[in-house]
């Protein structure tokens, strides 16, 4: 009975843990570690927990330790046999060898951290599904699997598992190591390695690598040795990404398809071949694909009419590596194609010297890199924007490295089809086909050789900015005036006669090219063009709301012809919201072409046989005023076409300034009057002149009207005084009217009147006229910002500055200049009132 006994505890103990043991306190008798430690030993079998215990063979006893209590241990039974696949797990945390000339079986296999599996070439393993567990092979992070040419057979269908930091080793590949990272059981998990550790080729030519790795899992295929250049006819494909380590070199060849679903990394060399063997094209189709870490990426021509780098529709691949290099010096052609969405990282310029672009897709709006085009006009760089996608995001270039060949776009959309320069660019030729090229603040240039092409109202430059992605408009470019044609676009040789067509406009909805004909010699002649919304200036009859100004690059070299081109809207239909081009009730049969300085002087305007008679052009087309040499006459008498430049736009007959010139233009009050002056040069066929007063600024009354003085050479000089000025605001202008009935308006001047305003004194007054002194006592200005002007007699400014007065705080003003003696008058005035006192200098 004792025997039995014993026995019996002897079978419950097999089957509990030793923290478990010391709860059944009828075995008195086996409470004993060592005593157990024995009876644990005696019980070891092929069905318990293997892990290994030091460096060795798979079936030397001395590799392994066991347990027959959990996976976990404790490991505290020396093996009597090496595992089998009848174990309950196996656990490899040293350097395993399966020797030659054995044959293996496991099931519920770990490589864990530190733990190597060396798979010889003559060694067999045989994994099995054990029947109720997911994996059957798992390699751990820090885990390696080390293949010499041969692979794992598999049995009853095991599942492999290779998880993030795990690392399959190909040592050698007589044929079988690379089949291991094709299999559909080997699951390859994000940060998952196939590590190409040996000199022999692996096969591409029709495979697919980690063809059951999914659109969320991104494993890698890396090269850490020398190999030969390699690449079958056939395609292959990475469902994962492919590095090169530092310090090695990997060419891929042939012409069949290299895919690449997660991109390319590492800190190597990658060479796409040219040669005698030219490789046929990269592609990259993860929607979350990277080039990234050091590698020199170099994408060389294959002259197989095929591109080079293809990122494919519905790829999205960010770059952040500063060594991606399409073509060489040696080696140019080579053509990256984006049907995709390219995101360049900041400081990452994207070499394009000897290469080009083709752009289907979409660079992505938080791009922040760059591409390095050509360093000069005499690359042969091409850029294409097709596609049929809308907006083909921001195309930016490092700066010094911006020069292309051809620039060609043919995009199209339901979105306005557009591209976006973020940079400056020039280009020795423009194709506009389809979409609109926006310039943003930058200068677009064309080196153009000959004629160029007027464009369309579908394919322009937009000189003009978007707020962003939804902006389906824009807004025209600001810049400071005079306009330097520093932005805008930008046509060199303008000359020689031939016809240059600048196919802009201000924004996307709005076509409004230009056209030159310049007859000047000089061999490069730059002009420069940005469109802009709104009144020239002093034009207040119905117009075209386009501004075209224009900069040329040496000043006083050209006389040219001139077209400024504009779509016709109908009366009927009043100011068009979409475009706001023509203003209600313009006269299409008095079409007139006019310049303005920036000054406010119009210099130009079309006359005679250019008067364009547009009323029975079709409604909404393409129409347009014109300046002819020959033909119309500038203000200075002569006929040999526009010879200055700056701004120019389109205006009916009455209202366009006349050839006078008004400077000095004040209107002051004076105790409770109004007075008025100016002064006019070049007074040519000029009548009369009218001196208009509003209460609102819109509805004007003629209050005087004075005869012109008729002096062509010196100043005209005029004065009046309203004694009956209006209560608060009052509006002033000069209509200028000449001898043929026309006319036209100066600029508006505005005063406040307040009645009962409380006054200031000058004292001393008179004040004497070397660095005088002027002491203002204040009767109750309202506090705040005051300007204080000093006015000769004609009104004219001698000296200025500004004050802050409150309440009953007085001013001292020292002038810091000699006067002549005479009268003067002080005018103190802001936003609410203004002030006028007489003061005699002596």
């Amino acid at each position: 009975m004792k025997n039995m006994y014993q026995l019996l505890c002897i079978s419950l103990i097999a089957f509990l843990p030793l923290k478990e043991i010391h709860f059944y306190k009828g075995f008195k008798t086996l409470y004993d570690k060592e005593a157990i430690a024995a009876i644990q030993k005696q019980l070891t079998a092929p069905t318990d927990f293997f892990e290994s215990n030091a460096d060795g063979n798979w079936d030397a006893l001395t590799s392994w330790k066991s347990s027959s209590v959990s996976s976990s241990g404790p490991w505290t039974i020396p093996a009597t046999s090496f595992p089998t696949n009848s174990a309950q797990g196996i656990l490899i945390k040293h350097s395993i060898t399966l020797q030659a000339g054995t044959n293996q079986t496991a099931s519920l296999l770990v490589i864990a951290n530190g733990g190597t599996l060396i798979h010889t070439s003559t060694g067999i393993l045989t994994l099995s599904d054990d029947g109720t567990s997911a994996t059957d092979f798992l390699i751990q992070n820090g885990g390696v699997y080390e293949l010499h040419g041969r692979q794992p057979v598999y049995a009853n269908g095991p599942t492999v598992v290779i998880e993030n930091g795990g690392i399959t080793r190909a040592k050698s590949n007589p044929g079988e190591s690379d089949d291991f990272a094709r299999q559909n059981n080997v699951y390859f998990q994000t940060g998952a390695v196939m590590e190409w550790n040996t000199s022999q080729q692996f096969q591409t030519n029709n495979f697919v690598y980690f063809p059951t790795a999914t659109i969320n899992d991104h494993p890698i295929f890396r090269i850490t040795a020398k190999i030969n250049a390699q690449g079958g006819n056939g395609n292959t494909t990475f469902n994962g990404k492919f590095e090169v380590a530092t310090g090695f070199t990997f060419t891929f060849q042939n012409g069949g398809e290299k895919t690449f679903r997660d991109g390319f990394g590492g800190g190597g060399i990658l060479i796409h071949s040219s040669g005698t063997n030219p490789c046929g094209p990269f592609k990259i189709t993860g929607a979350n694909a990277v080039i990234d870490g050091n590698l020199d990426l170099q994408l060389r021509n294959n002259s197989l009419n095929a591109n080079e780098l293809e990122i494919t529709s519905g790829a999205n691949v960010t770059i952040s590596d500063p060594n991606v290099h399409v073509g060489n010096f040696s080696n140019s052609g080579s053509t990256l194609l984006i049907d995709g969405t390219l995101n360049i990282s900041a400081g990452i310029n994207i070499d394009l010297q000897y290469g080009n672009l083709i752009l289907n897709g979409k660079i992505d709006g938080a791009s922040a890199g760059a591409f390095s085009a050509g360093s000069s006009s005499t690359n042969s760089i091409n850029i294409d924007i097709g596609g049929t996608n809308g907006n083909a995001g921001i195309l930016n270039f490092a700066t010094g490295f911006n020069f292309v060949n051809n620039f060609t776009i043919n995009r199209t959309g339901t979105s306005t089809p557009r591209i976006i320069l973020g940079s400056n660019l020039t280009a020795n030729n423009f194709i506009l086909t389809a979409g609109k090229i926006i310039t943003g603040n930058n200068l677009i240039s064309w080196n153009n050789s000959g004629a160029t092409i007027p464009g369309n109202s579908t394919s322009y430059f937009a000189t003009c900015t978007v707020a962003n992605e939804l902006d389906e408009k824009g807004t025209p470019l600001n810049f400071p005036f005079p306009y330097s044609g520093n932005v805008g676009v930008r046509i060199l040789n303008v000359n020689n006669e031939l016809p240059v067509y600048f196919p802009v406009g201000p924004n996307l909805v709005s076509y409004n090219k230009i056209f030159l004909q310049n007859g000047s010699t000089l061999i490069n002649n730059p002009f420069t063009v940005s469109v802009a919304i709104g009144d020239i200036g002093n034009t207040p009859l119905p117009r075209v709301n386009r501004i075209w100004y224009i900069n040329e690059a040496n000043p006083g070299t050209s006389s040219s012809d001139m077209r400024l081109y504009f779509t016709k809207h109908s009366n009927t239909t009043g100011f068009p919201v979409s475009e706001d081009e023509v203003e209600f009730g313009f006269d299409y049969d008095d079409c007139h072409l006019i310049q303005e300085t920036y000054v406010n002087q119009f210099i130009h305007n079309s006359n005679g046989a250019d008067i364009v008679q547009n009323t029975a052009a079709p409604d909404l087309s393409e129409i347009f005023a014109k300046y002819t040499r020959g033909i119309s006459y500038g203000l200075d008498g002569n006929n040999d076409g526009i010879d200055t430049f700056s701004r120019f736009s389109i205006v009916n007959a009455q209202g366009i300034i006349l050839p006078v010139t008004i400077i000095d233009f004040h209107v002051f009050k004076f105790n409770d009057q109004v007075n008025i002056s100016w002064k006019s040069l070049e007074e040519k066929n000029i009548l009369a002149y009218e001196i208009e007063r509003s209460g609102n600024g819109k509805s004007f009354t003629c209050i005087k009207k004075m005869p012109a003085q008729k002096n062509a050479i010196n100043e005209n000089k005029y004065f009046f005084i309203d004694s009956v000025p209006l209560a608060g605001k009052n509006y002033y202008r000069l209509k200028i009217w000449d001898e043929t009935g026309a006319y036209s308006y100066s600029e508006i001047q505005e005063v406040w009147m307040e009645k009962d305003f409380s006054k200031f004194e000058i004292y001393p007054n008179p004040i004497t006229s070397n660095l005088p002194e002027i002491h203002i006592q204040n009767h109750g200005l309202p506090p705040g910002d005051y300007n204080f002007l000093l006015l000769n007699m004609e009104g004219k400014i001698i000296s200025e500055k500004k004050f802050f007065i409150n309440n009953t705080m007085n001013v001292t003003w020292k002038i810091n200049q000699q006067l002549l003696p005479g009268m003067y008058f002080l005018k103190i005035q802001n936003e609410k009132c203004t002030q006028s006192k007489p003061l005699i200098v002596f």
